[in-house]
């Protein structure tokens, strides 16, 4: 199974989050993006910071959670995404969730706020189901659920 061969790193360096923001451009150009009924456009650069963790197998980055700090704002985990080349995206992501996880716990944490497809159930089912999450918010186009994650001790 390719699962073990995934190491799920906490990003330190700017060379580490370098490798994210090269992830996230890689994915935004990808052919399965416009077959989600994305949009068609340049990737924009948006600063990322701790905690993020990426997952790396055979020595490239297969998904990234990062954090978003927004003024005023809980921990935003923002963006989340996992390769789109990978046939089971499932396993990987939640991973990264608990990776993510492991780390607001140091920080001690109560929760978090992510932003996830509404038209992926898996992603559904993750949050709703195993996270015991809250539905928040929808976006304007009904295309993301933001969900409040309880981060359980």
């Amino acid at each position: 199974m390719y699962s073990e061969r995934t190491t799920y790193t906490l990003c330190k360096t700017p060379a580490d989050y370098k490798l994210c923001h090269d992830f996230f451009k890689a994915e935004n150009s990808h052919p399965l993006r416009l077959k989600e009924g994305l949009e068609d456009r340049e990737y924009v650069f948006e600063k990322i910071k701790a905690p993020t963790i990426r997952a790396m197998r055979d020595g490239k980055v297969v998904g990234v959670i990062a954090t978003k700090k927004i003024e005023g704002e809980d921990h935003i985990a923002n963006p989340c995404h996992v390769s789109y080349d990978l046939k089971n995206h499932v396993p990987v992501l939640i991973r990264l969730i608990d990776a993510y996880e492991d780390e607001l716990r140091k920080l001690k944490v109560p929760h978090y706020k992510i932003l996830m497809p509404s038209y992926k159930p898996s992603a559904r089912r993750i949050f709703e189901q195993y996270k015991k999450s809250v539905l928040f918010n929808r976006s304007s186009d009904k295309r993301l659920n933001i969900y409040i994650v309880p981060v359980v001790s």
